[in-house]
């Protein structure tokens, strides 16, 4: 063989090994695919013949949390639960119907039809002109239920329905407007109700759980839960005799849901008690928007002893008319005056008990300052008995909790640049 011979073996030598391998593996990967797991291996979708492929996904759920870690809201929902099967049984539904003389009533009915089609009778004159719902909670063995005052004004028929079916008459329909509360009563309860718990309003904070159970939009019996958002608030009421209007003192605000239907109903802390009666909204719409009111629980419980008792509660009552405008350390300035907090008296009721105390209004002369008018020449109040005057709404409150009528409280006011004491004893408010 010649030397350029075997030069030339190894070069056919290698690509005869490297085209036995190739062969080799050409033969060899089907059998290996046959072999492959399921879970790795395309599946065709729509036959055998399909073109489109997916792959099977076998990712597990995600593990709830552990107790551990809910504890804490395991325990929340333990509590609303078991407030709500102990405490909604006293709290009931009110449908109420009457004549009210006032055609543009939201509760109004709508008239009949006086012109039928020909053939048809006329349809009768109803028995009453107006429906409306409500809510209320029983407060005694007696059947006493506590609602609002305007949910059963001008009524004419009151039924009571319990969570259990039962719907019964109410009857003795005592009212008081100035605190937009009402006891009606019923003859039948439901065996096992029992009565509701008055908690103390005075010890309310601003934070804590408030849990209102009523029937918004006639859906009986619902639970919504919020925080007491506000405390000492006014909630203004009827006209006043003397001008103005008399307000509801102390209101707690809550954003716990409240909507037509839940005015009358219990609002409550963590523990049950009831800490207020859901009064009012303050809406654009007409519907909730996060801000409520209820009446205080120490409220309702002056008020609805003295209904059950004597028929009627007496308003502790100054008949003074305060200036809106605040004294603020601007306005004082501006004023030469010695004091930065007070209220302006603008009017007195004639006959009243601050007017035979001695208390002056004088609205003649005034002062504008920051666009805001103010009676220079009238009584300035800065203190009543030893809490300190910054707005009306301290003095209607202390009023409101703090005293009856008969008492006499003290005044500290500024006259004429001095501070002196004046005693008024205090009358009960004038009724409509």
């Amino acid at each position: 063989m010649s030397r350029r011979a075997i030069f030339l073996l190894p070069l056919l030598i290698v690509p005869l090994i490297i085209g036995g391998i190739v062969a080799g593996l050409t033969f060899a990967l089907p059998q290996l695919g046959a072999l492959a797991p399921a879970s790795t291996a395309p599946q065709p979708i729509g036959g055998s013949n399909g073109t489109v492929t997916e792959t099977r996904n076998e990712a597990q759920p995600m593990p709830t949390l552990q107790p551990n870690q809910t504890a804490a809201f395991d325990a929340e929902d333990q509590t609303l639960t078991q407030l709500f099967r102990d405490r909604s049984p006293a709290v009931v539904a009110i449908r109420i119907a009457g004549n009210n003389p006032d055609p543009d009533s939201p509760f109004a009915l709508p008239e009949p039809d006086e012109s039928p089609a020909p053939g048809e009778s006329p349809n009768a004159e109803p028995e009453f002109n107006f429906e409306a719902q409500g809510t209320g909670f029983l407060i005694d063995s007696d059947g006493h239920i506590v609602t609002n005052n305007h949910v059963v004004e001008g009524a004419s028929f009151i039924e009571v329905s319990f969570t259990n079916g039962l719907v019964v008459q109410a009857k003795d329909v005592i009212t008081d407007p100035d605190s937009d509360l009402a006891v009606i009563k019923v003859d039948d309860i439901p065996k096992g109700v029992q009565p509701l718990p008055l908690g103390n309003s005075g010890e309310v904070q601003v934070g804590q759980r408030a849990i209102a159970i009523g029937n918004p939009f006639g859906l009986q019996t619902t639970l919504t839960v919020g925080v007491v958002s506000a405390r000492g608030r006014t909630v203004q009421n009827r006209q006043a005799d003397g001008g103005g209007l008399y307000s509801i003192a102390d209101v707690i605000q809550t954003d716990a849901a409240i909507n037509p239907g839940n005015s009358g109903g219990p609002l409550f802390n963590s523990r049950g008690e009831v800490i207020g009666v859901n009064t009012a909204i303050r809406s654009e719409g007409g519907t909730f928007e996060g801000v409520g009111f209820a009446v205080p629980s120490n409220t309702v419980k002056k008020v609805t002893t003295a209904l059950i008792a004597e028929g009627k509660y007496e308003h502790p009552y100054l008949g003074i008319g305060f200036d809106p405008n605040p004294l603020t350390a601007i306005v004082a300035e501006k004023l030469s005056l010695p004091v930065t907090n007070g209220v302006f008296v603008r009017s007195i009721v004639e006959g009243g008990p601050a007017d035979q105390a001695g208390i002056v209004a004088n609205i003649e002369e005034t002062q504008t300052v920051n666009g805001n008018i103010y009676p220079i020449n009238s009584d300035i109040i800065v203190q009543i008995n030893d809490r300190k005057v910054i707005s009306s709404e301290d003095i209607i409150d202390y009023l409101a909790t703090d005293t009856e009528v008969g008492q006499t409280v003290t005044l500290t006011i500024l006259r004429e640049g001095k501070e002196q004491k004046i005693e008024v004893k205090l009358g009960a408010r004038p009724r409509n």
